[in-house]
Parts: structure tokens; sequence; C-alpha cells
């Protein structure tokens, strides 16, 4: 059930020069219940211990390497560096598996714990509430763990606002964005948080903050989605997308595609089904309301 990790983990071995760090990736790994607190519900203050298949994909994050040539900025001759491999994860999963919570984790890796000065961050989705889903949690998971989100020379914690996260250390803002592209020119993100593509009126938000990466040598840009409906077309061309990638019809070893979904000709109405699209099944969402929303769906609406 996971060919996604297995084509990931193969494409990328097959990148001229990459290797995979495998000290980095476990270091990451182990310590991940020490940075980040879950925080909803009964699950609230808990620490955040990586279920299986959001360990694979922090590994395959954090542990691919790859040679790129760029100027040094002294010298101003070339030299080779090493950077992470993937620059994108698109995770596509069924909603209550905890979705947002891992974005925020993964989010706060990048920007705060493995953050560069002037390393900005952004979070958007359909709209501005919408976005609020992972960067309120963000602030949630700064506000339970002030021991780690603090500046090592003068213990000053990251600052939660309204609409922005501050990282005096690295004087470095984290924004909530709305959901539209006007006056997002100019911004040099570094970490980029998309969620809910099924919803998005457009991909040019994300075009944008894509395009004014050039500054940084390994910015990473975090999409998600529940499944969405065959009207929303930005969210069919993205999901189209997706699946190419995986398959091979579009050759992106930089983008991590995870796709957790039942097979086209699955009954829906088997648990079997369930499992292969739930990756956190039991956990989150629990049997029970997954039980009961099927027995629900007596008529073709509720079916779908």
């Amino acid at each position: 059930g996971y060919a996604w990790a297995r084509t990931a983990w193969q494409r990328a071995a097959s990148v001229p020069g990459a290797w995979f760090d495998e000290a980095k990736a476990e270091a990451v790994v182990t310590r991940w219940p020490t940075w980040f607190k879950l925080t909803v519900g009964r699950f609230a203050g808990l620490p955040f211990r990586l279920s299986f298949w959001q360990e694979v994909i922090v590994r395959l994050l954090v542990g691919w390497k790859v040679p790129i040539e760029i100027i040094d900025p002294e010298t101003l001759q070339p030299v080779s560096v090493y950077v992470r491999l993937f620059r994108e994860l698109r995770l596509w999963v069924p909603r209550k598996n905890g979705k947002s919570e891992f974005l925020a984790a993964l989010a706060l890796l990048f920007w705060a714990i493995e953050g560069q000065r002037r390393g900005a961050g952004f979070c958007f989705a359909h709209d501005e509430n919408q976005a609020r889903e992972v960067f309120d949690k963000m602030g949630d998971m700064i506000a339970y763990a002030p021991g780690v989100f603090r500046s090592r020379e003068t213990g000053e914690p990251i600052k939660i606002f309204a609409k922005q996260l501050w990282n005096a250390e690295l004087r470095s803002p984290f924004r909530l964005m709305p959901g539209k592209a006007k006056g997002k020119h100019g911004r040099a993100p570094f970490v980029t948080v998309g969620d809910e593509m099924h919803e998005w009126v457009s991909t040019e938000l994300a075009d944008t903050l894509r395009q004014g990466e050039g500054a940084s040598l390994q910015p990473v840009r975090l999409y998600a989605s529940t499944a969405g409906l065959k009207s929303q077309h930005t969210g069919v061309k993205l999901w189209q997308e997706s699946e190419k990638m995986l398959d091979g019809r579009i050759d992106d070893p930089t983008t991590l595609v995870v796709i957790f979904a039942a097979a086209p000709e699955a009954d829906w109405r088997d648990e079997s089904a369930w499992r292969a699209a739930n990756p956190s099944l039991g956990l989150s969402p629990t049997l029970a309301l997954l039980r009961g929303e099927i027995a629900k769906a007596v008529t073709p609406a509720a079916e779908a």
C-alpha cells in the first residue's frame, strides 16, 4: 500500500550524486516527539508520536540530499553544495487522519528548527479562515514547547500574533495569508504551506510564491488536501498532476507525492477500502465514526 514511498526512494536514488543521510533522518524522527505536541481534543498536550506513514514522509523529506552548483557569494567562484532533494510535498489523505497537525509540525521543523536567517514562511488555503487550521496549530505547538521554540542566544521565545509568528533569532516571520495572489509579488518564501488543494480557485498564489524562492538553496513547499469534487477544476488538475508524477508521465524527482486512496474499483463499504484510504484508522478517525458514516450513506448524495 506504500507504492508512493518505493517510487520516491527509487527515483531519488537515480538522481546523479544523490545520497540518503540516514543519521539525519534518524535524528529528526527520534527528536520529533520532544519538539512537537498535539493540539486537539483528547490528544491535546500529548507528545506527537509519528505514525508509520508520517515517519516515512519525514525520513524521505529530510534524508535525501543532492549536490547543486552555485556561485559562492564571497569568492564569486562556482562551488558544489548538498541540499535537500525534495522541494515539494503533495499529500492526499482523507479527513481526520491528522493532516493539519502534521503540516503544522513539518512547517515548524523547516521554518523554526532548521530555518535560515530571514527565511520567511507563508500559510495559505482557499481563504484565510481555512489557512488558520494549520497556522493556529503551529502557534499551539510553539506554546506547548517554549523551551524548544526560543532563541539559543537570548532565550527570547517565538512570538505568536494573530496573523504572524516571529522568530527573533532568525529575524524571520511566518505569515497567515488570504487565498488570493494579488499583492503577493515580491515575497521570498523559505517555507510555504498550502492546505486543501482541492478547494483552490487557481494555482496563481502557489505559483507566485514558488517563483519568489530563487534566493534560497533549499526552500520547501508543503501542500496537502482531502478529497474534492470533480467540479473543483483546480483541485482535479492538481490531483491528475500528482497521479502523473507517481506513474512517471511527469518527471519531477523533487516532488514527493503521497496518495492514500481506495482503488477506483473498490467497494466503499468494504473495510479493506477504508484502511487503504485512511492510514491512521483507529487512532483517527475511529472505526466507530467511519462505520457510523457508512451506515448513513443510504442516498446517492450521502454516498458521494
